[in-house]
């Protein structure tokens, strides 16, 4: 099995960022999401700076913790809690990759 950690969709207007485990086996993909995902800021204030830091400190544990129970977790029961999916290579017809 290969997998990818820390795949991160961005936030947008309506809804919030996400943190994503990819997990690839012989069957399909599986994209189980491991927790919140932050937005890079950049301040000149030390005391912004201080606060980003600390609440990108959270986010890296919440995911962090997401990550363990990946690893802890069969994925079938994964794939069935909110967030998560699973897609047979069959079922894979197009990939969009960005930076």
């Amino acid at each position: 099995m290969h997998r990818i950690d820390k795949a991160i969709i961005p936030s947008g207007l309506i809804r919030s960022g996400k943190t994503y485990s990819l997990l690839k086996n012989a069957g399909g993909l599986y994209i189980i999401q491991t927790g919140p995902a932050g937005n890079a800021v950049k301040t000149p204030d030390p005391l912004a700076k201080y606060i980003v830091n600390k609440v990108h400190e959270r986010i890296a544990q919440k995911v962090a913790e997401g990550e363990k129970k990946v690893d802890a977790a069969n994925l079938e029961e994964l794939v069935q809690q909110k967030g998560n999916t699973f897609l047979p290579w069959g079922e894979i017809v197009e990939k969009e990759v960005s930076q």
